[in-house]
């Protein structure tokens, strides 16, 4: 979903989540207005088991990295974020108060820094890790003790995502994060409790189909 980040200019109730993230994906209709929560992060903290002591990277600063950040903080003492700009890196630490961020240069990113961490959140725009794929499906890298989690599902699967896989990492893509939102969206939207891994499974299905279609 666009306009993660200006959604939340228009005066809406919001959670504080959203809020302590500055980003928010659904908008639930309340008394003739709306208010704007954050499932992106409830599905960040449901699919994420990180440990305290874990490395944690994430690749890119919109509203979808923030919610990452605002997941992942409380389970880790710091975080290293690249970034294109990093005159932006200030406007994040909002999303992780009580935790180091670090501001790192996308430029020093390479297959052996991506092989250092135990958990690698990708969140950045179609085509902006193309090129990190690219050098990362030429070197001999054995990732099996890496998580990638790539948030895009167009395109799917990223060129990113297929050398990490290649490379034996751990891999949640873009379609396990936008079922796993949806089925807090689902709830939220009908006030009804349900079997999520049931509704995941099916979800999974149908997204499986519609992406090889």
């Amino acid at each position: 979903m666009p306009l993660k980040e200006e959604v939340l200019s228009f005066g809406f109730t919001t959670d504080q989540i959203a809020l302590q993230s500055g980003s928010a994906n659904t908008l639930v209709a309340d008394g003739g207005t709306f208010r704007a929560l954050s499932t992106d992060y409830l599905a960040f903290k449901n699919l994420l088991d990180i440990s305290d002591n874990a490395r944690v990277a994430v690749i890119g600063g919109g509203g979808t990295a923030r919610s990452a950040l605002a997941a992942v903080a409380k389970r880790v003492s710091g975080i290293d974020i690249y970034l294109r700009d990093l005159a932006k890196a200030s406007r994040l630490q909002g999303a992780a108060p009580n935790t180091t961020l670090n501001p790192i240069s996308y430029s020093d990113l390479t297959p052996q820094v991506l092989s250092e961490y135990d958990w690698i959140i990708s969140a950045v725009p179609a085509g902006a890790s193309d090129e990190i794929a690219l050098s990362l499906a030429r070197a001999d890298l054995n990732l099996r003790s890496t998580h990638l989690v790539e948030v895009l599902y167009n395109p799917w699967p990223t060129d990113l995502l297929m050398a990490a896989r290649f490379s034996g990492a751990q891999i949640i893509d873009g379609l396990d994060i936008l079922v796993e939102q949806a089925l807090y969206q689902i709830e939220i939207f009908t006030q009804r409790n349900f079997d999520f891994s049931k509704m995941r499974q099916e979800l999974l299905k149908t997204g499986l189909i519609a992406l090889h279609s």
